[in-house]
This record gives C-alpha cells, structure tokens and sequence, in this order.
C-alpha cells in the first residue's frame, strides 16, 4: 500500500463536526481519521499534520477565555506526544462587525499548510499522494 500524508485543518473541521451534531461538537480521534482517510483511498497514512488555532485570549483574558485555553492546551500537549502527528499553530483574531456583532477567524493556519505541503517533495520525496481535509 502506498504510503500518503494527511493534512487536517481543524477550523473546517470543527465547523463539521458543529453541524453533525446538531450544535455540539463531536469528539473526533484526528489519527484514526486520518487512517481511514487513506485506507478509503487505498492509502497508508505515514503522518498526520494538524493545523489550529489556540482560543482567543483578551487582556486581560476573562475567565470562559482561561478556561477554553486550558482545556486547549491539554488537548494539544497530549496530541504533540504522539510521533505521528505533528500539530501546527496559527492564531485567533477577533472581529466584531459594523453593526457589534462579533466572529472569530484564524489566521496564518493555511500559510502553515501550504509551507508544508511544498516541503513534501523534499521531507518525505517517495510521498506521491497527499490527502487535504480544508
């Protein structure tokens, strides 16, 4: 089986995973996504990038900020153990509207990718084929 390499943005993914569980977020095992990704392709996932922004951060950060940040970083540091995935980081811009309603945007997440993406040929030259989930 050919070997591929599997790229995973997670602003597309959350907004997925939002919309199938009507509202709330399902839990989603990035690696065994990943895996079966390629498997349908006929593919083996050699290495999984994932590519996310940390939550947005005021100053001072309130109090829900803190917390969604904690629980992102536990989240990110038990991902980073694994050898198998490498997890890149953009950042979270606020923006609020003309008429005060306020949206949140990552932003530097698809630079990451696509610095990735065209270090393929040079970081891992027998990869052939890779899979984009954006």
């Amino acid at each position: 089986m050919e070997d591929t390499l599997v790229f995973i943005d997670e602003g597309f993914l959350s907004k997925l995973s939002k919309y199938f569980g009507n509202g709330a977020y399902i839990k989603i095992d990035y690696l065994k996504l990943a895996k079966n990704l390629a498997k349908k392709q006929n593919l083996s996932c050699k290495h999984l990038f994932y590519y996310t922004a940390p939550p947005f951060q005021g100053t001072p950060p309130a109090d829900d900020e803190k917390t969604r940040k904690e629980g992102y970083d536990k989240f990110i540091i038990a991902l980073s153990k694994n050898k198998e995935i490498t997890v890149r980081e953009g950042r979270c811009q606020k923006i609020i509207n003309n008429i005060g309603q306020v949206d949140y945007k990552q932003k530097g997440v698809d630079a990451l990718m696509v610095s990735d993406m065209v270090s393929v040929p040079i970081r891992y030259p027998k990869i052939k084929k890779i899979i984009l989930v954006t």
